[in-house]
């Protein structure tokens, strides 16, 4: 038997990674947000991608795929198929 690596679409950025530098697999099969999309989103603020406030250390995250940004999970209430993930 073998082990086979499969690379992960970045729901974020439309890239190929590595499942290694996946941030948060995603229930679509085979999709995900990279380390990047993640990293990028916290290295402008943490905005929230619906209401654009600040989401702060203690409050749940939500992914708003159609926005392609993360949020307040409070705000996926405005935003249909919005996915609650855990950040690192």
């Amino acid at each position: 038997m073998g082990w086979f690596t499969r690379d992960l679409t970045c729901q974020g950025c439309g890239q190929q990674r590595p499942k290694g530098a996946v941030l948060v697999s995603l229930p679509q099969k085979g999709t995900g947000i990279c380390a990047d999309c993640g990293g990028r989103w916290a290295a402008d603020g943490r905005l929230c991608a619906v209401c654009g406030a600040r989401v702060h250390g203690t409050q749940e995250v939500a992914y708003f795929p159609e926005r392609r940004g993360f949020g307040h999970y409070d705000c996926a209430m405005d935003a249909p198929g919005a996915l609650k993930v855990t950040l690192p």
